[in-house]
């Protein structure tokens, strides 16, 4: 399977790779070269592309068969089952002792109690009235800031579980229904 990765602007004429990630790399046109710097129309189309790019597709990409490149973005990938630790915890990222839940949305009133810088990702940290810990993306704050009023705080609403990557956290749907009461996170309401 192919991945597709935008060109960048100044990146090699063949692979479209930039010079301080390019060492010696397959090209289908010209197999196996080392850098070469890219023509004034090569730079013009990418800037183009970089330009009217809308979410993760663009007008022009470089395909390459041979290489395996990582994704331009970190996405939310489909979650059946999140982590848990052994007091009830949701792990950020899974070891081997976790306990694999079902994922499924949940209501709850949570509160905001701190932050954490990590080797891939920033994260929050909100906790139910048990003291069960979620972390929280800072992508998924961002979005849940805009959606909803924190008092305080404290957010109620409804809540599942996202990956980007190899890691976990939680993720904002909504305010909760009225006739829902908020649960302790480890409860689901059907």
């Amino acid at each position: 399977m192919t991945e597709r990765v935008l060109a960048q602007p100044s990146g090699c004429r063949w692979c479209g790779l930039a010079q301080y990630d390019h060492f010696q790399r397959w090209s289908r046109e010209v197999g196996f070269h080392r850098y070469a710097p890219p023509t004034q129309d090569q730079i013009k189309q990418r800037m183009k592309a970089r330009r009217t790019m809308q979410g993760q597709r663009a007008s022009h990409v470089i395909i390459d068969e041979a290489t395996k490149w990582p994704a331009p973005e970190r996405t939310d990938m489909p979650v059946t089952e999140a982590p848990y630790d052994e007091r009830g915890n949701l792990m950020h990222y899974p070891k081997r002792n976790a306990e694999w839940r079902p994922n499924e949305p949940f209501t709850a009133t949570l509160r905001i109690t701190g932050w954490e810088r990590g080797r891939s990702a920033a994260r929050f940290f909100l906790a139910d009235q048990d003291d069960h810990e979620f972390p929280m993306f800072l992508k998924d704050l961002c979005t849940m800031l805009n959606a909803t009023t924190v008092s305080r705080g404290t957010v109620t609403g409804r809540w599942h579980v996202v990956k980007r990557g190899e890691n976990y956290g939680l993720s904002y749907l909504g305010p909760a229904d009225d006739d829902q009461a908020p649960t302790t996170g480890r409860e689901v309401q059907v």
